[in-house]
């Protein structure tokens, strides 16, 4: 077994050659790598990818995203990890534990992982130099869809049991609860809009301050496509990054004409969800009154939410909830900043690669 890492000029090689896409099962698409690889954090020599190979089979990877954190006073470099996946035979031999272990390696020990699933609960749980951090309470909130046409038994039952009565009359609503308040779509962040954003961020206690630079390379580089893939690459890949419709919004809302906040809003197959937002807390139930309007304009099914301070104005205006969960989102850190008290943190809801799926 062959261990390969990859870092930016790594994957520009693989992206120009396309070895990485000739064996019998793909790693990560081109357009995540060519994402990894433009990432603005990403230094040189930094690891994006870790690759576990026999031969041409393809037994495991692992990909890391470096960003920043504001700990000691100043930010520092973690590397979240991302596109983990391990062939079933080979978790028996312990493959996981040994990227991870490789991970860690790599990145110096700065490592942390969001919205991780059971069998990576569990393999953590075995490993050192990592702790679980409290997990974070999320909400799904309907805006309209027929629940006949969900295929999931327990979630028609859940949309069943939503008021639906209720739900249509907040659509009716939307525009009244916009009312004094102003739009404008962009592209990239206007300088003086990036000065508000550096203010914001600079009051909050958040953990993953996220600069201008890094949401404007979110917002060129996303992962997921609204498009099939190529023949030849149907089915050779564990993770397709594909929907039938994708979308990021970038949104700057005003009120009597200040700035009140900055959405990324990502729309994938009608289901919505933050990429990333700033706003300071007094103005969360005018965002939350926005994102209902705009959501409800672009004719979204579901919004999904993990800020507290939206999930408090969310329930505030009666959004009729699909689902609740306690322990939506759940994440490791590395034991190397022990010294943080995430307890007074706010991960937003776009933190480590979640902005991107």
């Amino acid at each position: 077994m062959e261990i390969i890492a990859y870092d930016k000029k790594g994957l520009l090689k693989a992206l120009a050659d396309g070895h990485l896409w000739q064996g019998p099962e793909h790693p990560i698409t081109r357009h995540r790598a060519l994402s990894l690889a433009t990432n603005p954090l990403a230094e040189e020599g930094d690891t994006l990818l870790l690759l576990a190979r026999e031969g041409q089979r393809l037994l495991g990877y692992i990909g890391l995203v470096p960003d920043r954190v504001r700990w000691r006073g100043r930010e520092e470099a973690i590397h979240w990890a991302t596109t983990g996946w391990v062939e079933p035979e080979a978790r028996k031999t312990g493959l996981g534990a040994y990227l991870f272990l490789g991970a860690m390696e790599y990145c110096d020990e700065r490592y942390a992982a969001l919205d991780i699933s059971d069998l990576a609960i569990e393999l953590y749980a075995h490993m050192p130099g990592v702790r679980r951090l409290p997990d974070v309470p999320g909400a799904t909130y309907v805006l309209g869809y027929a629940p006949e046409g969900i295929a999931n038994p327990a979630k028609r039952a859940a949309a069943l049991a939503v008021n639906w009565r209720q739900a249509r009359r907040l659509r009716r609503r939307a525009t009244e609860l916009a009312a004094g308040l102003e739009f404008q779509h962009f592209h990239q962040l206007p300088g003086p809009w990036a000065d508000w954003l550096r203010a914001v961020v600079a009051e909050q206690a958040a953990f993953n301050p996220k600069s201008p630079e890094v949401l404007d390379w979110m917002g060129r580089y996303p992962w997921v496509l609204s498009a099939p893939l190529p023949e030849a690459e149907q089915g050779k890949y564990r993770f397709s990054s594909v929907a039938r419709h994708f979308a990021t919004h970038n949104l700057a809302l005003f009120s009597q004409g200040r700035l009140v906040g900055l959405l990324w809003v990502k729309n994938r197959d009608g289901n919505f969800g933050l990429a990333n937002a700033a706003f300071r807390r007094e103005d969360a139930p005018l965002v939350a009154r926005a994102l209902l309007a705009q959501v409800e304009a672009l004719g979204g099914m579901t919004l999904t939410l993990y800020h507290p301070w939206l999930l408090a104005a969310f329930e505030a205006l009666g959004v009729p909830c699909l689902r609740k969960d306690p322990r939506a989102r759940r994440a490791v850190v590395s034991t190397l900043f022990d010294g943080v008290d995430f307890s007074n943190l706010v991960f937003a809801d776009g933190d480590a690669d979640c902005a991107f799926t």
